[in-house]
């Protein structure tokens, strides 16, 4: 506590050229070490060189956490439902049936990001909100969460922390459009089995291409036209996974958690000279082939190998594509 109060006094102390600012070298994301009556507190690092990031600002009854991450898939419509379900269960039931509101942050020059404020049920949260926006590869998201305040007063708690966020430049492409797949009409049925034949192995590395563009962006995947997808749904997975389908059956992407983490299975298009199938993992680098099929694998074959590879269990087949770290 006493670190707090001195840091606010410092704030209407010291003149503005000598606060200080937290920066994210990465993304080139800067925020002030104060914002209004919250004060930063501390720096936490995910991912070690700096792509998966969190500070804390408020205090532990009001705190305000700012995530910057490269994300997978980085439409924040995509990620926002994502979140609120991973909300859910952190702080319990709540009711988001309201639609997120649009808005722009930083140097974008159309909305790029959703948000929204919730009530909570009981002790000791009494309100929440969550804002998510795309910068390029990088998703920056803020929380919101308060034991006094009413809907309205996070919403505009959020305010002050989204009005002081800065970008050192403008996203070098358009933002993505920030709509998620309707749910799907009928649901599919994939029953593809693992192989260790190399060719489809060497297919598959080849089709991580595509794969690796599509995560990161490409307005040719989920991320850019999810008219051409819709949301299948998945019972008790529901709290952990969002699973996307390609109407035509040709791709699925699982949504694992909410940091940006995916899972996706491609079917081998006509013409590489293989029938197949194989799943991905997407972080913030590379894309790594996880295992090849003889078909289409169902959402728990795939994203479950998947898993595995994320938890150190098994390894990738290989790595496709590098990202440099800036």
């Amino acid at each position: 506590m006493f670190v707090r109060i001195t840091a606010a006094l410092a704030a209407v102390l010291l003149p503005a050229a000598a606060r200080a600012d937290w920066r994210h070298e990465l993304s080139g994301v800067t925020v002030p070490d104060v914002v209004g009556d919250m004060c930063r507190g501390a720096e936490r690092r995910v991912e070690q060189d700096g792509s998966d990031i969190f500070v804390q600002y408020g205090t532990d009854a009001e705190p305000a956490t700012l995530y910057v991450y490269r994300s997978s898939h980085p439409n924040p419509a995509l990620w926002f439902e994502r979140t609120r379900i991973a909300m859910l269960g952190n702080v319990g039931a709540f009711d988001g049936s309201a639609a997120p509101r649009p808005f722009t942050l930083g140097l974008a020059g159309a909305p790029n990001g959703l948000r929204g404020a919730f009530a909570l049920p009981g002790r000791p949260w009494k309100s929440t909100a969550v804002a998510i926006a795309q910068h390029g590869e990088w998703l920056v998201k803020a929380r919101v969460t308060s034991q006094t305040l009413d809907p309205a007063g996070a919403a505009k708690r959020m305010d002050a922390l989204l009005a002081a966020i800065r970008f050192a430049d403008a996203p070098k492409s358009a933002s993505l459009p920030l709509t998620a797949p309707a749910a799907c009409a009928d649901a599919a049925t994939f029953a593809g089995k693992p192989t260790t034949d190399d060719k489809l192995r060497g297919t598959g590395a080849a089709v991580g291409v595509v794969a690796l563009a599509e995560a990161h962006g490409a307005v040719s995947g989920l991320a850019g036209k999810p008219d051409e997808w819709c949301r299948e749904e998945v019972g008790e997975l529901a709290k952990a996974v969002t699973y996307y389908r390609k109407r035509d059956g040709s791709a699925w992407t699982a949504l694992l958690g909410d940091a940006g983490v995916t899972a996706s299975a491609y079917a081998f298009p006509e013409g590489v000279g293989a029938k197949g199938a194989a799943v991905y993992l997407n972080r913030t680098g590379p894309a790594l082939l996880v295992e090849t099929y003889d078909a289409m694998p169902d959402l728990r074959t795939g994203a479950g190998a998947a898993l595995a590879v994320m938890a150190g269990q098994r390894k990738p087949l290989a790595s496709i594509g590098t990202k440099p770290k800036s």
